[in-house]
């Protein structure tokens, strides 16, 4: 306690305690410490605030919403069949859209590059893979890898690209019958459904079909019309027509060379040069054996002699079969 005197009269003071001691003592009874802020510090605590906000604010657009952040370069490489039109189209209406209508998709922080990458695998079936990457700011850059045509497979109406591992991939539109001339066509008679990604045949197959038509044209000198029917799908066997007018059946199964080499030996046979115009269809399935008919005749199967005793090739016509009647 101290004591002061004040005009002759003594006045009780309170002691004045160490802050310290102050902040125990208050809080050890319970009360409240105030100290009080002097109007500066209020101004700059204030003016802190104000400018962390603004800087936060700042920062969230620039990232966000700027254009210093938006995807606006895009390279495409690796197209095959599909126009770049189409892809920037498509990346376009992707870049356009926004998430939740506020954040942008074309945004560097925003962009997805799986999202965007089952999109153009959804939209471009032709693309297997899509290798999409973006480079801080502004860039993103394309790799896409698609499948490559080999043949067309027709089941009924539609037709679809088969690639060279024998996947149907996407659908194609033969309005005119000139599309594609350099692609095979295969028919199934049997109209059976076809299921996009299936393997309708194997690759060792998609080679033979390829490769037939060209072996036959250099070894036996017989054009073939790129169209080759099958019965049904999982069928071995094919028939194919020839610019000569008679038709060829073909076994999967043989060899392309042997086939050809086969055809020409049956073809280079001075009984059938007379009559090759006459030709209805020339029958290769059998194994080391060749049947053939003629237009508008009967068949009687008959061995003829050479020097390949292994080939057996019958179709001699009811006419030559009467002429051997009356000679006896």
């Amino acid at each position: 306690m101290v004591f002061e005197k004040k005009k002759g009269k003594s006045v009780l003071l309170k002691r004045r305690l160490p802050v310290k001691k102050l902040f125990r003592s208050r809080k050890k009874h319970g009360t409240p410490l105030s100290v009080p802020m002097s109007k500066k510090k209020k101004i700059f605590f204030f003016g802190y605030w104000i400018f962390l906000i603004f800087f936060l604010t700042l920062s969230f657009y620039t990232l966000f919403f700027s254009r210093y952040t938006r995807i606006d370069e895009v390279r495409i490489e690796g197209t095959y069949a599909i126009s770049n039109d189409s892809l920037l189209k498509t990346l376009s209406m992707y870049l356009s859209e926004k998430y939740m209508f506020i954040f942008p998709k074309n945004n560097y922080f925003f962009f997805s590059e799986k999202e965007l990458s089952r999109i153009l695998q959804s939209q471009f079936r032709s693309i297997y893979v899509a290798h999409i990457k973006k480079k801080f700011p502004r860039l993103a850059t394309m790799s896409l890898e698609e499948y490559k045509a080999v043949l067309v497979w027709c089941s009924g109406g539609p037709c679809f690209f088969v690639s060279t591992d024998g996947k149907i991939y996407d659908g194609v539109h033969l309005e005119s019958g000139n599309e594609y001339p350099e692609l095979v066509r295969v028919i199934d008679k049997n109209v059976s459904p076809v299921v996009f990604g299936e393997n309708i045949m194997s690759s060792d197959d998609v080679v033979f079909l390829n490769s037939l038509k060209e072996a036959i044209f250099e070894t036996a000198g017989v054009e073939v019309v790129p169209e080759y029917q099958k019965s049904f799908r999982f069928s071995r066997e094919i028939s194919a027509d020839t610019r000569e007018g008679w038709m060829l059946l073909i076994n999967m199964d043989s060899d392309v060379s042997t086939i050809a080499l086969s055809l020409r030996s049956f073809l280079d046979e001075d009984s059938i040069s007379e009559i090759r115009s006459r030709l209805e269809y020339v029958d290769m399935r059998s194994e080391n054996k060749i049947f053939y008919a003629l237009k508008g005749e009967e068949i009687e199967k008959e061995k003829l002699g050479g020097e390949k005793p292994e080939t057996e090739v019958t179709g001699t016509s009811e006419v030559e079969k009467s002429k051997r009647k009356k000679s006896k």
